[in-house]
């Protein structure tokens, strides 16, 4: 899928995960968690020199233009330090341990669970002893980055499973992958743009649940982790994503 998909895919699901939680959680945590969705949901395709969060957004339309606008200074950067200091030395890493059988490529080892769970706990690290050198860090925003940020890797594997590429979660010990009929090359593929327009309508029910239509607080956290599970479970099967 390309970057502007998962950003999107990405954001709506934070916001519908975290509807319920936004008048009782600190407004800077609130943004870092926005902020490691969002760098998660483009962090994989690192192991591309021409993806989003090598180059920035490039969509040119509507609130994506803006989003480009704010975050290609950063994007870059960002793309960078992960391209070369995770997933090259853990490539390098895997190269040797496999004796030259797992090489580097794009939806390798970025695109594994065990990929982004080393990439999110290398970079909490790199973050952490960056702030160390400024004084002794709070790690409770450490902690939101990190687990928001590992959050929209995985919903960046999550979509791209959904694709005729699929993507081997357990590389690389296992290269059986999961796949699905998705085509984001293709201009009559709507189906992410549906999943898109529907995470943003369930969190708009979250949102009023309770102010406007009066339903308890308890019930509306509910509500929102099951309508995330909901949708998400009628997009993989709208997609026909199977084991190969």
């Amino acid at each position: 899928m390309r970057g502007e998909q998962h950003a999107l895919i990405g954001i709506l699901s934070a916001g519908l995960a975290l509807a319920p939680w936004m008048e009782t959680l600190a407004p800077e945590l609130v943004l870092i968690a926005f902020g490691g969705i969002f760098l998660g949901s483009l962090a994989p395709d690192a192991d591309s020199p021409d993806a989003a969060i090598m180059h920035g957004l490039r969509s040119r339309k509507g609130y994506f233009r803006r989003l480009k606008r704010h975050t290609a200074p950063i994007l870059p950067v960002i793309g960078t330090f992960i391209r070369y200091f995770i997933y090259f030395p853990l490539s390098a890493i895997l190269l040797v341990a496999s004796i030259g059988k797992v090489r580097p490529h794009h939806r390798g080892v970025l695109h594994s669970l065990p990929g982004i769970s080393l990439t999110t706990v290398t970079l909490t690290v790199y973050i952490w002893l960056t702030a160390s050198i400024f004084g002794d860090p709070d790690p409770i925003p450490l902690a939101v980055f990190g687990a928001a940020f590992f959050a929209g890797c995985f919903l960046h594997l999550l979509a791209d499973s959904t694709t005729r590429s699929g993507i081997a979660w357990l590389l690389p010990f296992s290269r059986r992958k999961l796949w699905g009929t998705v085509s984001p090359g293709s201009r009559l593929e709507k189906r992410p743009e549906l999943l898109g327009a529907v995470l943003g309508a369930s969190t708009f029910i979250c949102l009023i649940a309770e102010p406007l239509l009066l339903v308890p607080e308890t019930t509306v956290k509910m509500l929102s982790g099951l309508l995330a599970a909901g949708v998400w479970a009628l997009f993989l099967v709208s997609a026909g994503v199977r084991i190969h």
